[in-house]
């Protein structure tokens, strides 16, 4: 069986296929191109097994990393402090009165902050 078939079969790219079957106990080369049918097979019964093993390491591997910059950003200094008091600000809507309608003024509402 050709690498690329089997590897779009387990959706993997080829190359990352071939870099990690030799941890796994395939011996199969680095440059390989077909793999005989009876190790593909075996290959695609371990496949689940396989996949598994490489989720949980990518998995650690981006905790450690998440880890090793929440460290760097302490050491570092840099922090960001939310004050103990929050304040927000509302947008008022008010009517136009008659006498301002008698003026000319067209629009209906008039924003403006609240104080």
């Amino acid at each position: 069986m050709n690498v690329t078939d089997l590897a779009r079969q387990l959706r993997i790219h080829p190359q990352k296929l071939l870099q990690v079957l030799p941890e796994f106990g395939f011996d199969i080369g680095a440059r390989a191109v077909k793999i005989d049918d009876r190790v593909a097979e075996r290959i695609k019964k371990e496949w689940r097994r396989i996949k598994f093993v490489l989720e949980e390491r990518e998995r650690t591997e981006k905790e450690k990393q998440k880890e090793l910059e929440k460290e760097a950003r302490r050491q570092s200094g840099a922090t960001v402090k939310i004050s103990g008091r929050i304040t927000v600000r509302f947008v008022r809507l008010t009517a136009i009165t008659s006498q301002q309608a008698d003026f000319g003024i067209d629009e209906k509402w008039n924003f403006g902050d609240a104080k």
